[in-house]
Formats: structure tokens, sequence, C-alpha cells
């Protein structure tokens, strides 16, 4: 299968449109998140705001590392993988929120949330479009590389 430039042009603009408001949206709520952590009355309420803004922004940053790493080395298929896996499983990990997602480390602390707010729309529908052109910028690049050799 011969790739086109304009089909690599195409699904990186299509992966850009959705990770940059993905990234932007999941640091900014992460810095909420931490600002509300400060202004808890609780020791608990403390906790899970601050595991909250904590994923957040991991998550955020992890998009940048993995981004850099797709255009810095187009042909290494395992920041693909790992941007492909990792926004599935963010996305099941946010589904699962209403039943509750234990805060690791501490004493049966679980996060609940059934509330949705503009952010959980932005960056879940982002999500669920990027893993599309990502997994058809890996495709394509297994497929050259197979052809080459």
């Amino acid at each position: 299968m011969k790739t086109t430039k304009k089909t690599k042009l195409f699904l990186y603009s299509i992966f850009l449109i959705t990770v940059i408001p993905t990234i932007i949206v999941y640091i900014q709520h992460g810095l909420v998140e931490g600002e509300a952590s400060l202004k808890a009355k609780t020791e608990t309420k403390h906790i899970k705001t601050f595991a909250e803004g904590l994923l957040f922004v991991v998550i955020g940053v992890g998009y940048i590392v993995l981004t850099g790493l797709m255009f810095l080395f187009p042909k290494n298929r395992i920041p693909y993988l790992v941007l492909i896996v990792g926004t599935v499983a963010v996305v099941i990990l946010y589904y699962f929120r209403i039943y509750g997602i234990p805060v690791p480390f501490t004493n049966g602390i679980v996060i609940t949330d059934l509330s949705s707010d503009w952010r959980d729309v932005i960056t879940k529908i982002c999500q669920q479009i990027m893993v599309v052109p990502t997994t058809g910028l890996l495709m394509m690049r297994k497929s050259i590389s197979t052809t080459n050799h």
C-alpha cells in the first residue's frame, strides 16, 4: 500500500486538532484541582482534589511527551502504542469514576464523581477521536517500514 503525503498531513492535522485542546484542558483542570486542594476544609477532600489534580497534570504532560516523541521519532512505534493504549485507559478510567476510583497509598479514600462539565466533554470527545489518526499513523509507519525491507 502506497501512502501519500496528503494522507499523513491529514492524519497529523486531525491528531493535533484533538491533542492540543486535550493537553490545555487537562493541565488547566489539574491546576484548578490543585488550588482547590489547598482550600479544602477536610483532609479527605484535600487528598481527593490533590490526587485528581495530579492525575490531570500527569495526563497532560504525558500527551506533551508522547506527541513530541511522535514528531521527533516518527518511525518508532512505541509512542504511538503508548498514546493509543494510554488514551483508551484514561477514557475507561473516566467511565469508572461513577463507581469510585481508589486513591493509591491512602487508607481507603475513593474518588467518586457523577458530575460532568465542559472539560469532560472536550477531553473525552478529543481523546476518542484522537485514537483514529494515531492508529492510522501507526499503521502507515508500519507499512512503510515493512515495504522498505
